[in-house]
């Protein structure tokens, strides 16, 4: 079944439309390469088309077995919305996957700054939240374990087998690291497995399976902290995109530039980047526009247009998408 939501209100910011009404969908999500409609019961779970929008995904594991993993889950944001408040989970290890996008997190007041394709570790009793950032556009992936007492198996595992794994769990060599998109597929199998898990025990061994080989894939990530490298012909169109933000420089432009398909290059640059190249583009104009409105005597209407966007209207609305603020909210607030 899904997770109690009454139970995690305070910390999730549905957004708008979000319904739970009895024997409805409480919500549609696109996750990977699957599209699932979540329903308040298992029996009526079913995969439907969806529109691409603000989704979010929350499975309690512990309805199927699993009482170690309280909460699986998983956003796919379109805009960014309200941030996450500062809160800690006791006894918890929380892993989160940004799949793609940009978001910052806050660790007892130290900020971190993902891009897609990293992965972050809390531990239990970390103070932790967004630090007055939005939840970005973008799409998450998260797991929360409990660590089981002493003589206590964990995902079907003895006490014996399991402890190399809840060793390495209870300390990471790094906070933050990359990730890979394995990550992805195996919490997509997790998923599809949910449906069937309480009535097949082959669907519930295929869920530990997968989350076991999720955790030692997050293990393996762990110990290659080496920072994030470009090729030199990324690094030369991010150079461009830096210098062109007036302008409005197609991407068959920049891929011509460094002599690659335009296919190719948009999947190079997100593989390196964690962003598709527009989107970049997007968020570097919205950065450079965040140092404009500090200067009250420059108006709105003249940035929009200083940075290429065709009207104000364009201007405030990607600005509200990327920041969850409109472009005068940004600028008054304290």
């Amino acid at each position: 079944m899904l997770y109690d939501f009454s139970r995690c209100l305070s910390h999730f910011i549905f957004p708008a439309g979000f319904l739970i009404n009895q024997g409805n969908p409480l919500c549609t999500f696109d996750i990977g390469l699957i599209s699932i409609e979540c329903f308040n019961t298992i029996s009526n779970m079913k995969r439907t088309k969806i529109l691409r929008d603000k989704r979010r995904i929350l499975l309690d594991l512990s309805q199927i077995g699993f009482p170690e993993i309280p909460l699986l889950g998983a956003y796919n944001l379109s805009a960014a919305i309200t941030g996450l408040k500062e809160h800690a989970h006791s006894g918890t290890v929380e892993i989160c996957y940004l799949r793609k996008g940009e978001q910052v997190y806050t660790v007892n007041g130290q900020d971190y700054f993902l891009k897609g394709n990293d992965v972050f570790i809390t531990y239990p009793g970390e103070q932790h939240g967004t630090g007055g950032n939005p939840e970005g556009k973008g799409t998450l992936y998260w797991v929360q374990i409990k660590i089981p007492p002493p003589q206590k198996t964990f995902l079907g595992l003895t006490q014996k087998d399991s402890a190399p794994l809840l060793q390495n769990l209870e300390k990471f060599p790094a906070r933050h690291f990359h990730g890979t998109q394995q990550l992805q597929v195996l919490f997509d199998k997790i998923v599809i497995k949910f449906k069937g898990a309480q009535s097949s025990p082959l669907d519930k061994l295929t869920i530990a399976a997968a989350l076991i080989e999720w955790l030692l894939i997050v293990i393996e990530c762990s110990s290659h902290t080496e920072e994030r490298k470009l090729s030199a012909d990324i690094e030369l169109v991010i150079g461009l995109m830096n210098q062109d933000l007036e302008e409005s420089r197609s991407m068959d432009d920049y891929a011509l530039s460094i002599h690659l398909s335009t296919s190719r290059f948009k999947a190079k640059f997100k593989e390196q980047v964690g962003v598709p190249p527009g989107e970049y583009c997007l968020r570097c104009k919205i950065e450079a526009a965040k140092v404009q409105l500090k200067n009250k005597k420059t108006s709105v209407t003249e940035i929009a247009y200083e940075l290429g966007f065709s009207s104000s209207q364009y201007f405030a609305t990607t600005f509200k998408r990327f920041e969850n603020l409109t472009p005068k909210e940004y600028r008054n607030r304290k």
